[in-house]
C-alpha cells in the first residue's frame, strides 16, 4: 500500500490545492513586483546619471538622443509581455496565422529590447567612455545598467506568468 499523496485522496484535497495554488500565486507575484523594482532602479539610476552630469557640470551634454535607448527598451518591454503563452502554443510555422503573427511579434519585441541595450553601450562609448579624460563616465554606466535593468525586468514580467502545464510554451 502507497502511503504517499500521488495518486491518493489526499493529493486532491481542497488543502493542497490551495498550498499549490498559493505557491504558483506567491511565484507570480513575487517575480511581478522583482520586474517593478527593475525598471524602476534601472530609471531612477539613469535619471541619477543625468543629475550627477548636471551637478558636476560635466562637458557633455544630454539630447533627446540619450534617452532614446530607454524610451526603445520601455517600449519593448510592453512588446515582450503583450503576447500571451497560449498564442505561442503549438509548433512550427504552419497555416495557424496567429502562432506564426505571436512569434514574429515576440521576435520583434526582443529585437527591440536588443537594440535598446546595443543602443546605450554604443552611445556610453562614444560620448563617455572615450572621452573619459574630461569628466567621469557615470552617466555612461547608467545609461547601460537602465536598459539592463529593463530587459531584465521585460524576463522577469514574461515569466510572472508561466505557461499552462499541460501543454508545451512553444
Amino acid at each position: 500500500k502507497s502511503w504517499g499523496m500521488k495518486g491518493s485522496l489526499a493529493a486532491h484535497s481542497p488543502f493542497v490545492m490551495f498550498l499549490e495554488e498559493r505557491k504558483s500565486s506567491f511565484r507570480e507575484t513575487s517575480l511581478s513586483y522583482l520586474s517593478g523594482i527593475m525598471f524602476s532602479i534601472g530609471w531612477w539610476l539613469w535619471i541619477d546619471g543625468v543629475a550627477w552630469k548636471s551637478a558636476f557640470q560635466d562637458p557633455i551634454s544630454i539630447t533627446f538622443g540619450h534617452w532614446v535607448p530607454g524610451i526603445v527598451g520601455t517600449i519593448g518591454l510592453f512588446m515582450v509581455n503583450a503576447v500571451s503563452w497560449t498564442d505561442l502554443e503549438g509548433f512550427g510555422f504552419g497555416d495557424d496565422s496567429t502562432l506564426s503573427r505571436s512569434r514574429i511579434w515576440l521576435f520583434a519585441s526582443f529585437t527591440v529590447c536588443f537594440s535598446g541595450i546595443i543602443a546605450s553601450i554604443w552611445i556610453a562609448v562614444e560620448h563617455w567612455f572615450n572621452n573619459a579624460d574630461q569628466g567621469n563616465v557615470w552617466p555612461g554606466v547608467a545609461l547601460i545598467c537602465q536598459n539592463l535593468l529593463i530587459f531584465l525586468a521585460a524576463l522577469a514580467y514574461r515569466f510572472a506568468k508561466p505557461p499552462p502545464m499541460d501543454q508545451p510554451a512553444f
